[in-house]
């Protein structure tokens, strides 16, 4: 190819392949940047082409196939300095990048049509200013993100007077059609969220758009500790069925060292259009459902994916150790490949 993926390709049974891929220069310079769509035939001539590379956003990291043949897009929107403080953020300098979700239709060969959104800036919380629309208590705001989530932590936006505008670093996204929900990771949150994908866009702006679901370092919503927090820069969220999820835990910072892990979670039960909770507590399970941690052997800072196959086996990759393993439903190692050349997997 002419341009680099970014993040992760999906092989249709036709032989067609989507990716996408990674534009030069970025209009947004960080990592899991991408800016173009492609449909290519098994013999790599452009089905489809849609750049998504603009000033104010650009596609980055995983996209999403649907049933209807429409495609989700994960693109970072970026908000001016003064629409971050009119946010509550405090005290940040520079432009702020926040995330939206565009489903689009393709018309081929060359272009799209824009059939749905969900976007972060509309469902934001903070409890540092009272004079602003957003203020509320963040503990039970849990539908919300708090802006100033990271003032304290070296994960998300740096503290104030720093610059670093990428918030929360969206960087997989799945769908499950039975329940008309799509689900996200977040690198810089630690946390996995489901939201919505049943209603309007106009009705995503709204209350209907709050997360369903966030899982992984309740900290954030103020309904745990720092012992409490279970993923460390996760990626690579996968349904595997209606109340069942799968993940990469990265594990960067995890407290007794570095390694990564897959995780599946058991989602609590699902009634009356949300997930339920106790009052004032974390989202169920308090701890994963089931972990592999590898024998803490394989250890990847960035990327890494987790994906179950037909037969229930785990299909696994270490993305800077350029390996990708096949674990059976013991965690032993079925399949083994390294890919013994530059760059990662």
């Amino acid at each position: 190819h002419d341009r680099s993926t970014a993040s992760t390709p999906y092989l249709f049974s036709d032989s067609t392949l989507l990716r996408p891929s990674k534009i030069n220069p970025p209009a947004f310079d960080a990592g899991g940047v991408g800016g173009s769509l492609q449909i290519l035939s098994w013999n790599n001539d452009i089905i489809w082409e849609y750049d998504v590379n603009t000033i104010q956003e650009t596609q980055h990291h995983d996209i999403e196939p649907l049933p209807n043949g429409n495609i989700l897009i994960i693109a970072w929107d970026r908000r001016t300095q003064a629409e971050a403080l009119a946010a509550g953020k405090v005290s940040h300098t520079g432009d702020l990048w926040s995330e939206k979700i565009i489903e689009v239709k393709p018309i081929y060969p060359d272009s799209c049509e824009i059939v749905w959104e969900w976007k972060l800036w509309d469902h934001l919380v903070q409890d540092q200013n009272s004079d602003l629309n957003n203020y509320g208590n963040i503990s039970s705001s849990y539908g919300l993100l708090d802006i100033n989530f990271a003032l304290g932590s070296n994960e998300g936006p740096l503290p104030p007077q720093f610059t670093n505008p990428d918030m929360v670093h969206f960087n997989a996204i799945d769908y499950n059609d039975n329940l008309d929900q799509i689900v996200i990771s977040s690198r810089k949150t630690n946390e996995i969220y489901i939201i919505n994908h049943s209603i309007s866009t106009e009705e995503a702006e709204g209350s209907q758009g709050n997360f369903l679901y966030r899982w992984g370092n309740p900290i954030i919503y103020i309904r745990g500790t720092a012992a409490n927090q279970l993923l460390y820069a996760p990626h690579s969220v996968n349904w595997l069925n209606e109340d069942k999820l799968i993940l990469f835990n990265n594990g960067v910072n995890r407290p007794g060292g570095n390694f990564s892990s897959v995780e599946t979670i058991l989602l609590p039960i699902f009634e009356n259009g949300y997930y339920i909770h106790q009052p004032d507590e974390a989202f169920m399970p308090d701890t994963p459902t089931y972990s592999y941690d590898m024998g803490q052997n394989y250890y990847t800072q960035s990327q890494g994916g987790a994906f179950q196959l037909p037969d229930g086996n785990m299909l696994v990759t270490i993305s800077t150790m350029k390996t990708i393993l096949e674990l059976d439903s013991f965690g032993g190692i079925v399949f083994e490949y390294y890919y013994d050349g530059n760059g990662n997997i």
